[in-house]
């Protein structure tokens, strides 16, 4: 539970590779307490050459600018993530990961349908895996369905989706929540909002 010692500690022995898998293994229970300031400590602990060159260090330092609202850092880390991936393997979350920062970016540039594909793809990878990172595409996928004209369809499986919840998945609540909050913004529906 002493990650930032264990990060220390490996760092101390000039083993950056295990300080780095120490970061890779605890950033998804960290992002998913909404705790994303303590992953950004972490990541300025490590050279930057070793996050140049491990796709979830990159795809942390996309979460953490997402948190910060600096959209604009975010393509181009997804383009060294999908450099990296083209010689590598990764899990299926990492794709999904990535599917979902492709999504999100095409959804701020109006490619309402684009963005509905990746976010799909996305929570294909990423379903099931209690990550935080699915609550983010839930809510991008909704804002992406609504702004191709397909609002009903948005607002009922954001519905049905928090219907099949366990109540304890806070952070997910709360982004299934946001989504519909927003699209009924979006709608003018202030009532429902």
């Amino acid at each position: 539970g002493f990650v930032t010692d264990s990060i220390e500690h490996a760092l101390s022995a000039g083993d950056v590779a295990r300080a780095a898998r120490v970061v890779e293994k605890c950033r998804r229970d960290e992002l998913a307490a909404d705790r994303w300031y303590a992953v950004e400590r972490w990541l300025a602990m490590l050279p930057a050459d070793v996050k140049q060159q491990r796709p979830e260090l990159l795809l942390t330092e996309a979460w953490i600018a997402n948190c910060r609202f600096h959209v604009a850092r975010i393509p181009t880390i997804v383009e060294s993530v999908e450099r990296l991936l083209r010689d590598q393997t990764a899990e299926p979350t990492v794709w999904g990961e990535l599917a979902y920062f492709r999504g999100f970016l095409e959804y701020w540039e109006g490619q309402a349908e684009c963005s509905q594909q990746h976010l799909e793809e996305s929570l294909s990878k990423l379903s099931g895996e209690k990550s935080p990172y699915e609550g983010e595409a839930e809510l991008m996928l909704g804002l992406a369905l609504s702004m191709n004209g397909q609002e009903d369809l948005a607002i009922q499986r954001l519905e049905d989706r928090i219907e099949r919840l366990d109540p304890a998945e806070g952070q997910l609540l709360s982004r299934l929540l946001a989504g519909l909050a927003f699209i009924h913004l979006v709608c003018g529906e202030l009532h429902l909002a």
